[in-house]
């Protein structure tokens, strides 16, 4: 499959009142090939308190012993590659900042939540909760912008890119990088372009980027340790890092060493997760089985079935049966959704939350070979991630799959069958029999059972994720203007999930009494001479069947790795030459970079003999080059302006990309800064185009194939910038955004690839199975195409006052997004549907949510620090699933509040009262300590009802959470 092109519009306005411990957030143009998007932002920013955009939006004075730079010295921002020196100078491409003394207040336990709980990040998400095997990317988690895909949100590790989790989601199809290999001990800030950035970045970048800046420049030691534990039942959490950095003018060396440990939790630990109903908290995969018979079959076994069932229905054992109730005390009825089929309370034996520990290192250093012109300097990074998931009983679904390996449970007896599915169409061979079979059929078909005796289906997934980057940068060459930045990265993750689940080969054989490995004599034999008796009832054991499980339970291996390779060279000059309003900005250099995947999947799972899972192994390569530039002309400003323009700059960037698939592209940004009276008011506007490629897997996925090509364009306008002096220390902003995608790539619709193959036009591997008389029976392989569009349309609003007084200094910040539209078609043709406050599935239980807000009041004095915040969630439509009809249920809004205090100790010792008799002194070992004591969710709250007891992938299960932690400076 080629590349294919997609499309992204977005507008924004903002207001913003400032003062220099603030910044202003950002919007960035992501754009896919063929399409931009027009952003405007209104900010009013306190002009006579300007900041480096590298500074936090939560006030508060940084550690001593983390190095910061000057807020004269020009900084790198994310978007662009020419240096800033204020947030007002940083043109079209204001961010977002989270610096670390808001990560250590948010009270968020890891980076996942950290990010997923911003209010910009929306429905489409990985999270680690809920996510059991339900979707692709197990252990993993993702962050997902304005509610696009998780693939649509550019993720960067010190503004390099690093490889995607190798197992991707969507049917590992759609990759994202994984946030649980991020440690939240190693962040130093994170950097939030509410929009792409294709000229700078490249593909990718649809919804926005996510800039994550590790820990560089540490001097001295730092210790931390934290346990937390959920009020409810036990989940507990420990965490503990350590890290250092020593050096000087010169020379530095820095690390952080991590360990994180949770506990899981499971959905009976919850009394709101443990109620029972229908589908699909409960489940037709139950046991008793529900059971597709043939009416000759009942009949001859003393069965009375209703005489409006027909020839075929179904009928399950009498609730609580030992597995030998006649057919005369069985229940019949049409079909599993009838109210008298078995259902199988899946809810009372499934993960909720898994068990997770991670622990990792990362390293940097540089060294000045020649001053600030000629820096040397490189990192190493490792993270483990160990996620192991309870998936509950394994479900069949139905007995006989289009695909995959078929279930069938032998007639009571060798010989004829009375109706039913045939030996030829299940497979069962002849003289095959089960005793505890009441019916001389085979049966099979549209049976759904849950295999309880075999336990749960578990999910260990190891996760061995490492990056190294070494590069030279230079500055301050040749006029003092100039500077370079050249590195290379390479990064690879190694994702292994180990299944324990049974095989449905070996269950055949146990339900088969004929089978030899019933056979004393033969050398098969398991032990046992009584095969699976399948009509019993879970409530009431059958020992035979238990000792079964450890012949039918099996253990295959998907191995899934990815690597990146990224060569990036960037030249910049803050002065090409001057004209009268101030020096021409130029930034241009190339970058290289070569992507591999191999999704290595156990023959088991490949052939369907695994309940519920059926995956195929992919592999692929893909390279690309590179070339871009930027420029910033100043036509007014300084001691050069006319009113009306009291500044005025124009930006200008381009990039091309080759890719080794055969597609390139050529996509543009252009841009304006304007500040028509003083520094109080600025308008900025963007547009531009970008592009996003398809995965390694729809591109080599046997059932992938397309002639077409995937870019995302969209195109990023304007920023306003006030700054009245009346209120120093107040910031508002608002931001407007209108985004489309085009093209984005899903599966073709079965019904137009049908169409295709009948016309001849069938894209290559598609093909269709017909039975003797000409019926459709199975779509053996289907194209992935570039076919969906998306559309999302909102604001984002963001409030900060700072007040200092003789009692300390009081802080507040409210962020909040309004999704005011989300609009998908899946086809070119059919009508767009609106999803905003709708559910994504009513199986997964996400939701595009209209409202989205954090709030923090925060408070300091002489060494005390606390922090209230209250996050909002708005509600959305539901679809309850019944026996008969679909209904629309409305989910609530929540409100959760947090608080956290900390102490930080602070004993002023002297060098010379360090060491008593050659012992630290208790001064110098109190020095710098700080304790803190919070709670999550301070009331308890329990999550909303939904279809599924509680949305799975939108909340996590954890209740009040309490915590505390002790750091120490050195």
């Amino acid at each position: 499959m080629t590349q294919h092109c997609a499309k992204t519009c977005h507008y924004s306005a903002g207001l913003v009142l400032s003062r220099p411990r603030g910044k202003s957030d950002g919007i960035v143009p992501i754009t896919h090939r063929y399409l931009f998007c027009l952003i405007a932002s209104i900010l009013i920013a306190a002009s006579a308190f300007g900041q480096d955009a590298n500074a936090r939006s939560s006030p508060s004075p940084a550690p001593a012993t983390a190095a910061s730079p000057s807020e004269a010295e020009p900084v790198i921002v994310t978007g662009s590659y020419i240096p800033t020196q204020t947030a007002a100078e940083v043109g079209a491409n204001p961010v977002q900042v989270i610096d670390r003394y808001t990560i250590e207040k948010s009270g968020e336990r890891n980076t996942e939540e950290l990010l997923r709980n911003q209010p910009v990040a929306n429905a489409n998400g990985v999270p680690t909760s809920g996510n059991v095997g339900n979707i692709s990317g197990q252990g993993a988690s993702s962050i997902s912008l304005r509610g696009f895909d998780p693939g649509a949100t550019l993720v960067l590790l010190d503004g390099h890119r690093m490889v995607s989790h190798p197992s991707g989601t969507n049917g590992g199809t759609e990759f994202f990088v994984d946030l649980n290999t991020i440690p939240r001990a190693a962040i130093e800030s994170v950097e939030i372009l509410k929009d792409g950035a294709s000229t700078t970045y490249g593909a990718d970048a649809v919804a926005g980027v996510v800039n994550i800046k590790l820990r560089h420049n540490f001097q001295g030691a730092e210790a931390y340790a934290e346990y937390g534990n959920s009020t409810g039942t036990d989940s507990g959490e420990t965490a503990a890092s350590i890290a250092f950095g020593v050096g000087d003018n010169n020379t530095h060396l820095s690390g952080v060493v991590n360990y994180y440990r949770r506990n899981s939790i499971y959905t009976t630990d919850r009394g709101y997760d443990r109620k029972n109903g229908l589908p699909p908290i409960a489940t037709a995969n139950s046991e008793p089985y529900n059971l597709e018979l043939s009416r000759a079959a009942v009949v001859a076994a003393g069965g009375n079935p209703p005489l409006d069932l027909g020839d075929t229905f179904f009928g399950h054992a009498p609730f609580f049966s030992n597995g030998t109730a006649p057919a005369s005390n069985y229940v019949y009825y049409p079909d599993v959704n009838d109210p008298a089929a078995a259902h199988f309370p899946i809810n009372h034996f499934t993960g909720e939350l898994p068990d997770t520990e991670r622990y990792g290192v990362f390293i940097n250093a540089d060294h000045k070979i020649f001053g600030d012109q000629m820096v040397a300097y490189g990192d190493v990074f490792f993270e483990r991630a160990d996620v192991r998931n309870d998936f509950g009983p394994a479900p069949t679904v139905a007995f006989q799959p289009v695909n995959g390996v078929t279930i069938a449970i032998p007639p009571h007896a060798p010989g004829p069958t009375l109706g039913g599915p045939s030996h030829a169409d299940t497979g069962v061979p002849p003289g095959a029999y089960n005793p505890f079979n009441p019916f001389q059929q085979i049966i099979s078909g549209n049976s759904q059972a849950s295999l309880f005796e075999f336990g749960n289906e578990k999910f260990d997934n190891l996760t061995d994720a490492f990056f190294t980057t070494v590069g030279l940068r230079g500055d301050k060459l040749l006029d003092g203007n100039w500077g370079y930045d050249a590195a290379f990265r390479y990064s690879h993750i190694d994702a292994t999930i180990d299944f324990t689940a049974p095989s449905k080969t070996r269950f055949n054989r146990v339900l088969n009494a004929a089978d030899p490995i019933f056979d004393p004599t033969s050398r098969q034999f398991i032990g046992t001479t009584i095969p699976f008796n399948p009509f019993g009832d879970f409530r009431r054991k059958i020992p035979n069947n238990y000792r079964l499980a450890d012949f039918v339970v099996v253990h295959p291996r998907e191995e899934d790795t990815g690597g990146l390779a990224v060569f990036d060279l960037n030249i910049y000059s803050t002065k090409l030459f001057d004209l009268p309003a101030g020096g021409v900005g130029l930034a241009f250099g190339a970058q290289f970079q070569d992507e591999t995947l191999s999704q290595d999947v156990d023959k088991r799972l490949e052939a369907g003999d695994i309940p519920v899972f059926q995956l195929r192994s992919a592999s692929g390569n893909r390279n690309s080059y590179a070339g871009y530039a930027e420029m910033s002309i100043p036509v007014f400003g300084n001691d050069f302006s006319i009113p009306g323009f009291h500044a005025l700059q124009f930006t200008g960037a381009a990039r091309y990309e080759s890719f080794s698939t055969g597609s390139n592209v050529m996509v543009p940004k252009v841009g304006l800064r304007w500040q028509p009276f003083d520094d109080s008011l600025t308008v900025r506007a963007t547009w531009g185009e970008g592009y996003r490629l398809p995965s390694l897997t729809q591109l080599n996925a046997p059932v992938s194939s397309s002639p077409q090509s995937f870019i995302d364009p969209v195109k990023n306008v304007a920023v306003f910038v006030p700054t009245p002096k009346f209120a120093p220390g107040l910031t508002v902003s608002i931001d407007l955004f209108d985004i489309e995608t085009t093209g984005r790539v899903t599966s073709s619709d079965p019904a137009r690839t049908v169409t295709r193959i009948e016309s001849g036009n069938a894209f290559p591997g598609e093909s269709v199975v017909r039975d003797e008389n000409g019926n459709l029976v199975l779509i053996t392989q289907v194209a992935f195409q570039n076919t969906a569009s998306q559309k999302a349309r909102g604001a984002d609003f963001s409030i900060a006052y700072e007040l200092q007084t003789i009692v300390g200094t009081f802080r507040s910040t409210t962020l909040a997004t309004l999704l005011d539209s989300f609009q998908f078609s899946p086809f070119p043709g059919q009508p767009e549907k609106e999803l905003r406050s709708s559910v994504t599935n009513p199986f997964l239980e996400d939701a595009y949510l209209k409202w989205k807000g954090l709030s923090q009041l925060g408070w300091n004095w002489h060494g005390f620090d606390t922090v209230f915040t209250a996050h909002y969630r708005d509600g959305f439509h539901d679809i309850l699933i019944g026996p008969n009809e679909n209904k629309e249920h409305w989910v609530r809004q929540t409100w959760f509040f947090d608080v956290q205090a900390s102490y930080e100790i602070q004993t002023h010792t002297k060098p010379e009262e360090r060491l008593i008799n050659g012992w630290p002194s208790w001064r110098y070992l109190l020095d710098k300590t700080t304790i803190t004591f919070g709670v999550n969710n301070i009331f308890d709250h329990d999550p909303p009802r939904s279809n599924n007891n509680f949305p799975h992938l939108l909340y996590d299960p954890t209740g009040r959470f309490t915590y505390a932690s002790l750091k120490k400076e050195f």
